[in-house]
């Protein structure tokens, strides 16, 4: 009794806004990063509230970001916070084809700090900038081979930094702090996806899908490319789409094609998996 006595509290605040026009939203991820130099790991979460008129939202979000990594014996964790405006819409695209489109611009905050493990040095990093991000996803109804897509677009570009640190002097004393030119944060990145034929079933779909990506990185004027798998759970409700797992395994390359990193990252939406149990 107590039991259903808790999930009806916890459900209720989701059946009040379902009965409104106005939607809440979550979803959270987490990703795993290893080379030959290290590994490390970063988390997000995001949650916002958006206002539905007929096929259109509009709203508000925040974002929440952890980094933590050690790669090239130098240890790096970052704090990202970002505050923006939402808007997606969904439809029919064309007679075989369900739509959506998202469009979340934001200013965000960055914090994050360096070590060098070999000589102790640290370095301390301060941004502000702004972050868009972009994207849609299309739905073939008769669910042909390699019919459905989804693409994402992100954009960064820092408008204020400040960089401080310290360096090891002679006779391996530590510095004190010093200004230092900031790191460019700015970067640029494209995730296309393709499923490759989905997996109808009673409630849902299951879709594997082949993933590639290009990134473009300020900071070293570099760019990368990935290419992987992976595949995602999700259900229809008349012409919406609604996602609520994905997981992929993507391989960064650089220019050059020669060391790898290897890329693992999970993302749930706690919102479209409680519409489909309830």
């Amino acid at each position: 009794m107590k039991q259903r006595v808790l999930l009806l509290l916890l459900a209720l605040p989701f059946m009040s806004l379902a009965q409104s026009r106005w939607e809440l939203g979550e979803f959270s991820g987490v990703g795993y990063l290893t080379d030959p130099s290290g590994s490390g790991m970063y988390a997000y979460t995001q949650a916002g509230l958006a206002h539905k008129t007929n096929n259109h939202r509009f709203g508000g979000f925040v974002n929440f970001v952890i980094v933590d990594v050690n790669f090239n014996n130098y240890a790096y964790k970052s704090k990202e916070l970002a505050f923006g405006a939402s808007y997606d819409t969904w439809g029919e695209l064309t007679s075989n084809h369900n739509f959506v489109f998202w469009f979340n611009p934001s200013f965000k905050f960055f914090r994050d700090h360096g070590v060098d493990n070999n000589s102790g040095a640290e370095a301390w990093q301060n941004d502000y900038g702004l972050y868009v991000v972009t994207g849609g996803n299309i739905n073939d109804k008769q669910n042909r081979w390699f019919r459905s897509y989804k693409f994402g677009i992100s954009y960064q570009d820092p408008y204020w930094s400040k960089r401080t640190g310290t360096w090891v002097e002679e006779g391996g004393f530590i510095s004190d702090k010093v200004n230092f030119k900031a790191v460019n944060k700015a970067y640029f990145k494209v995730l296309p996806e393709v499923t490759i034929k989905k997996v109808m079933l009673p409630r849902w779909q299951f879709e594997p899908k082949l993933v590639a990506a290009y990134l473009y990185d300020g900071g070293s004027q570099n760019s990368y490319y990935e290419f992987g798998a992976g595949f995602a759970f999700a259900f229809m409700r008349e012409d919406r789409y609604f996602e609520f797992v994905n997981l992929q395994y993507r391989a960064r390359y650089g220019k050059e094609m020669a060391q790898r990193l290897d890329l693992i990252e999970l993302n749930v939406d706690f919102v479209n998996l409680y519409r489909l149990i309830f």
